[in-house]
């Protein structure tokens, strides 16, 4: 399959394309904080296609500013369903280095009405010191309009070390291959209890990433953890679901701590 003039029809014809939504759990006040925005494909023929398959080829294409946007627009319709609610959506750095792009996604706020505190933009995995170069001032502006800049995937590179030197970010999340299994892994234990201490002493917050079972939840929680995302607390769902499970989630959110 040619996924570059398949992903291009499917964002020409606005199907087949969609959003899916994975709630964060905020520690801190027991309620969903927030959703993060992901898209899915469905293509007529071969079915579900991996975001692993066509979301890197879209960045080397360039159809990943069009399939960005059309994420934000899904987003922005759903926050305008749910006004008590955060996003966060992921920004490739493959964008910073087109001025407009940053440009449309403020102006598709300002269009929805969308207050920019309740957007976070996540910066997605392989951000160098070059994407910085050319995209530090775009969050900069970011940050100084209200939005919150989170490094997605820490803990994925020795890189990421590095990159909180060069950045200030608001909030890291921290890759489920770090998390998964902290309860019984004394490395992962010690390294993941430093780690969300040196954030929180950085003016950072954290979000744990990947969370599946009630060990890990609560060893996150005793590090002061302040986000938990994963399985644990949902996948990634639909829209009409996604509302359903909020409709529901009071109700059954203490199974978390029983």
């Amino acid at each position: 399959m040619d996924i570059t003039n398949e992903l291009k029809i499917a964002l020409a014809k606005q199907e087949h394309l969609s959003v899916h939504y994975q709630p964060i759990y905020c520690v801190k006040n027991s309620e969903i904080h927030s959703l993060e925005s992901l898209v899915r494909w469905n293509h007529q023929t071969h079915g579900y296609i991996s975001p692993d398959l066509f979301i890197p080829q879209s960045e080397k294409d360039g159809s990943i500013y069009e399939l960005s946007l059309f994420v934000l627009h899904e987003t922005c319709e759903m926050l305008k369903q749910h006004p008590d609610i955060k996003a966060s959506i992921n920004i490739s750095p493959s964008l910073f280095k087109t001025d407009g792009f940053f440009n449309d996604f403020i102006n598709t706020l300002k269009s929805y009405t969308i207050p920019t505190a309740r957007i976070e933009v996540e910066i997605t995995e392989n951000l160098t010191i070059e994407h910085l170069k050319y995209g530090k001032h775009h969050l900069d502006h970011f940050k100084n309009i209200g939005i919150t800049v989170s490094m997605d995937d820490f803990g994925d590179g020795l890189a990421n070390f590095v990159q909180l030197l060069n950045y200030p970010f608001d909030k890291i999340k921290v890759d489920k291959q770090l998390v998964q299994n902290v309860s019984r892994n004394s490395c992962k234990y010690s390294i993941l209890k430093h780690l969300i201490k040196l954030s929180h002493d950085m003016g950072m917050q954290v979000t744990a990433e990947g969370v599946e079972t009630i060990e890990d939840f609560k060893t996150l929680v005793g590090f002061k953890c302040d986000y938990i995302q994963g399985f644990l607390i949902s996948k990634a769902l639909p829209k009409n679901q996604f509302f359903d499970f909020l409709t529901h989630f009071s109700t059954r959110e203490n199974f978390i701590y029983n």
